[in-house]
């Protein structure tokens, strides 16, 4: 019956000279084009971070003045939603990028995983918020007609939210939130109103709005008092919610192309984390092991 080694055998045998230790190597095709890709997002997360917390503070002008004296949640909404929503998406990527970035170079099992679950919830999220856009669009128009309409509402109690809402509808060609007869909120252009802008509505909702390169200010006047037919010579009579809508829809292709790529960079990120996570578990194996056949890690042995 053959003998079998003992512990004490094979750890002599490890100790003769001719024994060398041969871990396996992580492949530098796959730490280094994955640390590259955390230090960019790492970047990018900073930049949108700085440029969402400069946006919140300008923002946070439109709120205190309304018709009343008092902040309106929606305008404030409204305006900060964006500034808020780079804030989030900015400290993700700067947290995902500091995740991967050290995981990375200290081969760090922990952060690695925190990266590899964070980014494949990310990625579902991703998948998953197109598909609720479509099935809840009839919400989401009606939440977005709203806040325009009490944007509407105080259209000349504050110059910046004037000049945004100018700004707006003269670059979508649209006026109004549902439609050119939102303007029918606003004090100035309600058709009980006594002035000259009764029925009408801002020069931004005219198709065209200037004169020899000034701006004709007077353009929209009583224009809410024609016929749909008539209005529509004069002034752009679908409103920026259903313009939104039909950018969207002419560009659709090259949003899926650009949510395809992303959605395929993201995965390819994801088996690069994996795969890391592979070799490194290998690597602490192989040290392991010859732990265990030879009583003495690799850098104690004088005989490695």
């Amino acid at each position: 019956m053959p003998s079998i080694e003992t512990t004490n055998n094979r750890r002599q045998r490890h100790r003769k000279k001719w024994y060398k230790f041969e871990p396996t190597e992580i492949s530098a095709w796959i730490r280094v084009p994955f640390f590259i890709v955390c230090v960019l997002t790492w970047l990018i997360g900073c930049i949108a971070l700085g440029v969402g917390i400069w946006a919140e503070v300008q923002s946070a002008r439109l709120r205190p003045t309304t018709t009343a004296g008092k902040t309106n949640s929606q305008i404030a909404n409204w305006a900060s939603g964006p500034a808020i929503i780079l804030i989030v998406m900015g400290l993700m990527g700067f947290i995902m990028g500091f995740l991967g970035c050290v995981g990375a170079l200290r081969e760090n099992l922990c952060m690695l995983y925190t990266f590899l679950v964070s980014a494949a919830i990310i990625l579902i999220l991703q998948i998953a918020a197109p598909i609720l856009a479509y099935v809840l669009s009839q919400e989401a128009t009606n939440l977005a007609n709203s806040a325009i309409r009490s944007s509407i509402t105080d259209y000349r109690s504050n110059a910046d939210l004037e000049q945004l809402i100018n700004y707006v509808q003269t670059t979508l060609k649209c006026c109004g939130g549902a439609d050119y007869n939102d303007w029918q909120y606003n004090i100035y252009f309600n058709c009980t109103s006594p002035g000259p802008e009764s029925c009408g509505v801002p020069y931004s909702c005219c198709i065209n709005y200037t004169i020899s390169g000034s701006i004709n200010s007077q353009c929209g006047y009583g224009a809410r008092k024609l016929t749909p037919i008539q209005a529509r010579l004069r002034i752009y009579t679908n409103g920026c919610t259903d313009s939104i809508k039909a950018f969207i829809r002419n560009n659709l292709y090259w949003f899926v192309g650009i949510g395809f790529g992303l959605c395929l960079l993201q995965l390819t990120v994801l088996i690069l984390c994996g795969k890391l996570i592979q070799e490194i578990k290998a690597v602490k194996a192989d040290y392991e092991q010859y732990y265990n056949d030879t009583g003495a890690w690799p850098a104690e042995n004088p005989d490695t």
